[in-house]
């Protein structure tokens, strides 16, 4: 990620946040039919543990991921996006490796996730941190469109 680019704590009740949501949203209705998307709201992010970040271009937020604590022990990484043009400049991976770095300090030991077939540069980015497939999890049945990983974080 280079310097014009800024990752922070972010606020999923911002307005820019929800416009971006919106865009991730939008985008993923042009890949999937609506039984097959699963996006974390913004109050799911505020009725249990959670962390979110976004990433800004100047005044612009251009990237989001967080992470939603289902216990004590693991989470579920949702709403990881970034804005079509600002793709390709390395913003999935800073904010999957700080997703990994606030999970291991407050030990949260794994993270699971789904993702949808038709984004294989999200799938190459999960798999490139020693994400393994799995069978759907706690909440998600079997869905042709989707995908299942988790990483254990106790393992080296």
């Amino acid at each position: 990620m280079n310097q014009k680019y800024v990752l922070e704590i972010g606020n999923v009740d911002d307005a820019q946040v929800k416009q971006l949501f919106k865009e991730a949203d939008d985008y993923y209705a042009t890949l999937y039919p609506d039984e097959s998307n699963h996006p974390a709201f913004s109050e799911d992010f505020k009725i249990r543990k959670s962390y979110f970040i976004i990433v800004r271009s100047e005044d612009q937020i251009v990237g989001c991921g967080g992470i939603l604590v289902k216990d004590n022990t693991w989470g579920e990484v949702k709403r990881m996006y970034v804005s079509k043009v600002h793709r390709r400049n390395k913003i999935g991976t800073e904010i999957l490796l700080n997703i990994l770095n606030w999970s291991t300090l407050n030990n949260i030991n794994i993270l699971k996730l789904e993702t949808g077939i038709y984004q294989p540069e999200a799938i190459a980015l999960y798999e490139k941190f020693g994400f393994k497939l799995i069978e759907p999890f706690e909440g998600y049945e079997e869905d042709p469109n989707s995908v299942f990983y988790e990483k254990n974080l106790t393992e080296l």
